[in-house]
């Protein structure tokens, strides 16, 4: 180790198998570890190459850390941290366009008071804040905050995709529902889904409405999901979870329980590629805000933040992961975390 950046990322990498073996002490919500992986495996493989093949260098550790915040709001004693991953839209002004909402933290705070933050959530104003602090990590060009901001950039974009982030209608009343649709149905059919959109990485010219814009898109399924639960509980009365022969719930690894195939079946085939699209929104969006960062912060030269080896090494592989991840929508040589 040549570096104290280097130590820092060896330390930093151990620190993470940690937490992974506490996952399955917890009952984590959020995008299961399938999704928050391949989201951010993928969203680097979408950057351009100025910026991409630095990360690919790191993909590893931003790949790792894309879950992390999950635990650490479980492990947390801060109320802060846990909301930090949700907004729920129906307690705050949310019939308001997106230009009249709260667009920092700071003017949140000063129009809702830190009591409502703390119970309904920070999601967008926690985006746009990593967003400034990635943007002063690249002018910096300090290489761990890059990449561990980045990381949790990622996950929360990620989070903010998720129609069971933005409403308490949904998180209150159809929690179990909300396990299913961000880790077990996209463990089960995630191998079929397409990851790219084909699109090219532009820069975002107001990050803070594109924020908002996300997650309004997100609300917009709150109808969609009620009634796709409700047309399945009259269908599925009886066979809605899996159970042991002495008729007690089959449980995964977090002790939640696993619904049948059928179930899963139906109620994917019901949304009609939902889960897919919003995976793939996530996937262009946290690329397009990691390369807004880099441009806010003046475009700098990320190559001679790596031993020249290293990236030589990786260029190669990182070039023909790339090609087949545009040509084919999907990530190759993935190792998965099953949750189910």
């Amino acid at each position: 180790i040549t570096d104290l950046s280097e130590l820092s990322m060896k330390i930093t990498k151990y620190v993470l198998l940690f937490l992974t073996l506490i996952t399955r002490l917890l009952n984590v919500y959020g995008w299961g570890i399938w999704a928050h992986k391949h989201i951010s495996k993928a969203a680097i493989l979408t950057l351009p190459q100025q910026i991409g093949i630095f990360f690919d260098n790191h993909a590893d550790f931003i790949v790792e850390e894309s879950f992390v915040p999950d635990i650490r709001k479980h492990l947390s004693n801060e109320s802060f941290e846990y909301v930090r991953h949700h907004i729920y839209l129906e307690e705050y002004d949310y019939h308001l366009t997106v230009h009249d909402m709260p667009q920092t933290m700071f003017n949140a705070q000063s129009k809702y008071g830190q009591n409502k933050l703390l119970k309904h959530g920070v999601l967008p104003w926690n985006i746009d804040t990593l967003m400034n602090e990635l943007t002063d990590a690249f002018k910096k060009k300090t290489k761990t905050e890059i990449l561990y901001i980045a990381s949790e950039l990622s996950h929360f974009i990620a989070d903010a995709h998720v129609p069971f982030h933005v409403s308490i209608v949904l998180r209150e009343h159809h929690y179990r529902s909300e396990s299913l649709w961000e880790a077990e149905l996209p463990e089960l059919f995630g191998k079929h889904y397409n990851l790219s959109n084909g699109n090219a990485v532009v820069y975002v010219n107001d990050s803070r409405s594109k924020i908002w814009n996300i997650i309004r898109n997100s609300y917009q399924f709150v109808n969609k999901l009620l009634m796709t639960e409700q047309k399945l509980n009259d269908l599925f009365k009886t066979n809605r979870y899996k159970k042991k022969l002495n008729g007690e719930l089959l449980l995964n690894v977090y002790n939640r329980p696993i619904h049948t195939k059928e179930y899963a079946i139906a109620y994917n085939s019901l949304l009609d590629g939902m889960i897919e699209k919003q995976i793939r929104k996530s996937i262009y969006a946290i690329a397009t805000f990691w390369y807004t960062a880099w441009i806010d912060a003046g475009q700098p030269d990320m190559h001679n933040l790596d031993p020249e080896c290293l990236t030589r090494k990786n260029a190669k592989l990182y070039t023909e992961d790339r090609q087949l991840y545009t040509q084919t929508g999907k990530i190759f040589d993935f190792i998965n975390d099953n949750e189910y």
